[in-house]
Parts: C-alpha cells; sequence; structure tokens
C-alpha cells in the first residue's frame, strides 16, 4: 500500500532518543526499547487515487506504524506512508538511542526495538529466527521471547481501536484529515494508559497489520552484528530458561 505524495505524515517521539529500561525489566528482554509493528486504519475511499489506500486485504485504509513501550504507551507513530518514518530513518542512521551496550555472552548488546518477520534484521531492529528450516529448540524460545515483548505493540492496537471504535470502522472523515485524527487518539490513548482508564476489550478490533517491510537494503556482510547479537541473546534465554 502506499499514499499520495500530499498525504502528511505524522511522527510523535516521546524523547531524542528512547530509554530501554522500563520495557527490558518488564518483559525480560535485555536492551528491548520497545516493540514495533503497523495496524491498518479503515477509511472511507476518497474520489481521488483512492487506489492508492486499496491495502493487500481487499480494503481502503491508511497504515498506522508505531513504537510501543511496556505501559501500552505510543513512543512513536508514523502515519500515511509506510516505511518512511522518522524512526526508521534515525534508526539507519545509527543515532536512534543512546550508545549504550550490554555485554551478554561475549557479544556487546546495542538499545534496540523488537518487530516481527516482516521487518529486516538491523542492529536497532531485532527479529526471531524464521521458522522454516533447520530451527533448533534455543531458537524457538527466542522466537518465544520475542514474541511475549513484542505482544505489547498487537495489544495496543487493540485497545485503541478497542476505546474509538471509529478506528475500527471505516473512519468518515476526509482523507487529508484522516492523519491528524489518528494522531490525537493515539494521544489520547496514552492519557488514558497512563491514568489506568478501564474501556471494553474487543479481541477483533486490532484487525490485520500486514505491514510491508521496512525500506532498507538487504541484510549484508556489513551487518553480521545482528546475527552475533541474536545468537548471544538465545544462548541467553537457553542458559536462563
Amino acid at each position: 500500500m502506499k499514499c499520495c505524495t500530499n498525504t502528511p505524515n505524522y511522527q510523535r517521539v516521546k524523547s531524542s532518543k528512547l530509554s530501554s529500561m522500563g520495557s527490558s525489566n518488564c518483559w525480560g528482554f535485555p536492551q528491548c526499547a520497545g516493540a514495533i509493528d503497523g495496524s491498518h486504519i479503515p477509511i472511507i475511499a476518497p474520489a481521488e487515487n483512492h487506489t492508492d489506500y486499496f491495502n493487500r486485504k481487499g480494503w481502503h485504509s491508511m497504515l498506522l506504524q508505531a513504537v510501543v513501550d511496556h505501559r501500552f504507551c505510543f513512543t512513536n507513530i508514523n502515519v500515511g506512508w509506510p516505511g518512511k518514518s522518522e524512526i526508521c530513518d534515525t534508526g539507519e542512521r545509527g543515532v536512534l538511542f543512546l550508545d549504550t551496550t550490554e555485554e551478554i555472552g561475549g557479544t556487546a548488546v546495542p538499545i534496540m526495538l523488537v518487530g516481527d518477520p516482516a521487518y529486516p534484521l538491523r542492529s536497532w531492529l531485532m527479529k526471531g529466527y524464521p521458522e522454516m528450516g533447520n530451527v533448533n529448540e534455543d531458537q524457538r524460545y527466542f522466537n518465544k521471547r520475542l514474541s511475549r515483548a513484542r505482544m505489547s505493540v498487537e495489544c495496543a492496537f487493540g485497545r485503541l481501536k478497542g476505546q474509538w471504535r471509529c478506528l475500527a470502522k471505516h473512519l468518515d472523515v476526509d482523507i487529508t484529515l484522516v492523519p491528524t485524527v489518528i494522531s490525537a487518539y493515539c494521544t489520547f490513548h496514552n492519557i488514558c494508559e497512563k491514568h489506568n482508564e478501564a474501556y471494553t476489550e474487543d479481541p477483533d478490533a486490532a484487525g490485520p497489520s500486514d505491514v510491508p517491510p521496512v525500506p532498507v537494503d538487504q541484510l549484508g556482510v556489513a551487518d553480521i552484528q545482528p546475527l552475533r547479537v541474536r545468537e548471544a541473546l538465545a544462548q541467553h534465554f537457553a542458559q536462563h530458561h
């Protein structure tokens, strides 16, 4: 899915450099600063360029890509153009996080986000081992630990759409206002989460993510370090299982 060039992108970042302390302690996943994923927000097909918003699921939507912390709060959002977010740009430039590493199994593990298989394996973005092929027991357990940490972003989308049901249906506003409306509801969501506001849970509210991969170069020789980090974490989890 792509969006028109006149559709604005919106980012909200809690701080210039994200911290990993809370997420690491809550999920038991070292150096984890949050989880990243995306969710399609259904919209009414605009009169112009409506095919730009027609997703692979067969309906019109605008993509919300977000980073969520251990409190189910959004620390960064990008609405309108998948893959063009500030967080991906800063991650690729190596300035997303503080230059703080933790030695695990003889490997320097940097602060990073966790993502699903749609995202690339990078020094700032960790994902699980491919389930196809020869995945051993330690690697499967690593995938389980990463999936548990990543659940926060899926829960956040469900809670967002459970609280404001208009985001789970066709958002009936002009297409130019959709990013602003989505951003506003993400802000309201954070306020409610921080004040422990109750809501009626809808298990189907989050909807499919179906997020396109981040448009960066494929993993190459220069990026062998993320493979070492993943292996070190897999061994660490196996030893403390």
